[in-house]
């Protein structure tokens, strides 16, 4: 399975080298790596951001949605995706060789039981920033754009709680047969503004936290939500978790047993 990624929008409009050299670059050094030892079977963590911004009327986003990525990060993704169909369909491909690409939606949530959560440095996704602010009354939310053309205004985003993330790849991974390509959503098919997902913070956190309203950030498309009906109909696999509160209550419960995230040495 290839996780391994840069995956933050907005800065991969400022340094696009990066992205494509770890995310392109990086993952073919690392598709030739495996060719040679004869392994068979890869899993692609790739992103609905390689959708770019369809229009409003295919909205739920399928797979067969014409890809046209609006920023860097999206691009290095679905360049990997055509090397990895292209691969396959080559005499370089080791024999019984097969893929899955995975395009996920937002990822949100964390383990139910609160030993695992998210912690990156640093934190750009908006529902542990809002958790944080909930924790740290320094801290304000900013809100990247008020005037999208949705309800309220704010982008909207399909999340899907880490767990049923896991349970996804690992269905795919055991159905993975010689000559497959498979190509599924990970998502809920529902959206949530950000407005909503702020509304959500503050109950379950019950702390009004602060926010303010800021321009939008290069490269961030109105509204993307899911049509998972293939993966559901070809694997079994649909979330379990499809409400933003769960999500948000499990991140939570890690957060106030991690308030700094991970020690150095955990």
């Amino acid at each position: 399975m290839h996780f391994a990624a840069y995956a933050y929008v907005g800065e991969s409009c400022h340094t696009p080298l990066a992205y494509y050299n770890t995310n392109l670059v990086g993952s073919i050094s690392l598709l030739s790596a495996i060719a040679e030892a004869g392994v068979t079977r890869i899993v692609f963590s790739s992103t609905c951001a390689t959708y770019g911004e369809p229009p409003a009327d295919l909205i739920p986003i399928s797979e067969t949605c014409e890809q046209r990525p609006i920023n860097p990060y999206g691009r290095s993704k679905l360049a990997f995706e055509q090397v990895l169909k292209d691969l396959a369909e080559s005499d370089e491909a080791p024999h019984g060789f097969c893929f899955a690409i995975l395009r996920y939606f937002n990822i949100a949530g964390a383990d139910p039981r609160g030993r695992v959560g998210e912690d990156h440095q640093p934190e750009t996704h908006l529902i542990p920033r809002c958790l944080q602010a909930a924790l740290d009354d320094h801290q304000v939310i900013t809100i990247f754009g008020t005037d999208y053309p949705t309800d309220d205004g704010t982008c909207i985003r399909d999340y899907v709680h880490v767990d049923d993330l896991v349970d996804a790849h690992v269905k795919v991974l055991e159905s993975l047969k010689p000559g497959d390509g498979k190509i599924f959503n990970i998502g809920t098919g529902r959206g949530y503004s950000v407005l909503d997902v702020i509304r959500a913070c503050k109950k379950i956190t019950g702390v009004n936290f602060r926010t303010n309203n800021g321009i939008r950030r290069k490269g961030d498309p109105p509204v993307l939500y899911a049509d998972p009906t293939c993966i559901q109909k070809e694997m079994g696999w649909r979330s379990k978790y499809t409400g933003i509160e769960t999500m948000i209550a499990d991140a939570w419960k890690w957060m106030l047993k991690n308030p700094h995230g991970y020690k150095e040495d955990d």
